[in-house]
């Protein structure tokens, strides 16, 4: 029996999805290991700010604009920074990360998720970890995760004015928040307390 030509057509468009995640992945290897991984990688989330941004470069949004947020770490620690626009901070096993990952959990790569800063968003991307992350807004009803096999690698927006996120990293979770005054639905609280994590090393 002849296959379907539209399911031809998919089975190519996931394979080529697939082939695009692998090849972004060989290419994170090869950045990683140098000594300056953190200004290659940083310089692709501003490219990546920059294809959000243009469309809102105008004096109501000066560059030099500071975002604070804080973050809750997994073992109920919490972190706050403050990033100009532009900025990133990095989650990874790396020493030099600003947020610190257990070597000796499986599955987490050096520089796993980069968040960077925008005009009026967030940027998320995931520029070739091993296993993804997966991320949650105040208005998803459930978490997408970043190997999407219909659009490769995610880079997510999450606009400053929502207030949250959340960002899933194998079963770690951290809660980022803008501004002091935000009460954190209730229900999604709770997913910072029902995983199992080990602590944030």
């Amino acid at each position: 029996m002849e296959s379907c030509p539209l399911s031809s057509v998919m089975m190519a468009k996931i394979e080529a999805t697939r082939f695009e995640v692998e090849e972004q992945r060989v290419e994170y290897l090869k950045k990683i290991v140098k000594p300056n991984w953190k200004k290659i990688f940083s310089q692709t989330v501003r490219d990546a700010i920059n294809l959000i941004d243009e469309h809102k470069l105008h004096a109501a949004h000066p560059k030099e604009t500071i975002v604070s947020f804080k973050v809750t770490l997994p073992d109920g620690e919490t972190k706050t920074f403050s990033k100009k626009h532009g900025e990133m901070i990095v989650i990874g096993t790396l020493e030099n990360c600003d947020i610190l990952l257990s070597r000796l959990k499986p599955g987490l790569s050096r520089g796993h998720a980069f968040i960077g800063i925008g005009l009026e968003d967030i940027v998320v991307c995931d520029l070739g970890s091993l296993c993804g992350f997966e991320t949650m807004s105040t208005k998803d009803v459930c978490f997408k995760h970043s190997l999407k096999l219909d659009g490769g690698r995610l880079t997510r927006r999450f606009g400053i004015d929502e207030r949250s996120f959340v960002l899933k990293i194998n079963g770690l979770l951290f809660l980022f928040e803008f501004g002091t005054d935000l009460v954190f639905p209730e229900h999604k609280v709770n997913f910072l307390t029902e995983v199992d994590s080990p602590c944030i090393a």
